[in-house]
């Protein structure tokens, strides 16, 4: 029984290493989004000035 419990654990600590993991890439891949954004801002306010 309790073999069973600790396979149950490790497979969803896996899981949610998983999780982790692709939220970290969203985050990431956010992160970038807004960085490009600002840049294109700041170089829109350059062409105007």
């Amino acid at each position: 029984m309790k073999k069973r419990n600790k396979k149950k654990i490790t497979k969803n600590d896996e899981l949610n290493q998983d999780k982790t993991e692709s939220l970290n890439q969203v985050r990431r891949r956010i992160e970038d989004i807004l960085l490009k954004r600002e840049q294109d801002k700041l170089f829109e306010l350059d062409m105007y000035y």
